[in-house]
């Protein structure tokens, strides 16, 4: 937007220099259709650099609204989720489960010795 404004700023200067030249040109004399073509073309860039500013506020202010509405949607789908792991989380079930000897498998398997002495004292 920075720049649509700078451009139409730009352009209202050189619409108001011609315009300045049109009217030195006719009280000095010179008569040219020319002049008048010139001013309408910076009238009309001028007026163009305009609605591109008011379509850059329209498209910003529209994004803006866009990025509220996603953040109500964000928020509530986050209150959503949370709504339903707190509810599963409260949710205990005890089960119990028996084994089997078909379901215990071994990796390994062996036999420890620890030596124990029994000291004696003379004495």
């Amino acid at each position: 937007m920075g720049e649509d404004e700078a451009e139409h700023s730009a352009r209202k200067m050189e619409e108001m220099a011609t315009h300045f030249e049109n009217i030195l040109g006719i009280f000095g004399g010179s008569r040219s259709r020319r002049r008048i073509s010139s001013s309408m073309t910076k009238r009309r860039l001028t007026a163009k650099a305009k609605a591109d500013i008011e379509e850059s506020r329209d498209a910003i202010e529209e994004f803006e609204r866009d990025l509220v509405e996603l953040e109500i949607e964000m928020q509530e789908k986050i209150n959503d989720i949370e709504t339903r792991w707190d509810d599963a989380a409260g949710e205990v079930e005890e089960k119990t489960f028996r084994p089997l000897k078909k379901n215990i498998l071994l990796d390994l398997f062996g036999v420890a010795w620890l030596p124990n002495w029994r000291l004696k004292r003379w004495g």
